[in-house]
């Protein structure tokens, strides 16, 4: 949004507040299986999909991000 000049509240959000990484509840090693769990039950079109989206996400040379 900030690329656009916008912020959470000009378009009736809530201001965030803290950092949700520091949050205690976020455990990064049972997210991130609970991650591969999840992608390894997607069916062959939900996994191209994914794949597509993953590759674009980690690609410094996609335009758009």
């Amino acid at each position: 949004m900030k690329q656009h000049g916008l912020n959470c509240r000009f378009v009736g959000l809530p201001i965030p507040t803290g950092n949700a990484s520091e949050d205690e509840g976020y455990n990064i090693k049972e997210e991130f299986l609970d991650g591969s769990d999840r992608v390894s039950k997607l069916n062959h079109m939900q996994l191209k999909a994914y794949n597509k989206i993953m590759e674009a996400v980690e690609d410094d040379n996609t335009n758009g991000k």
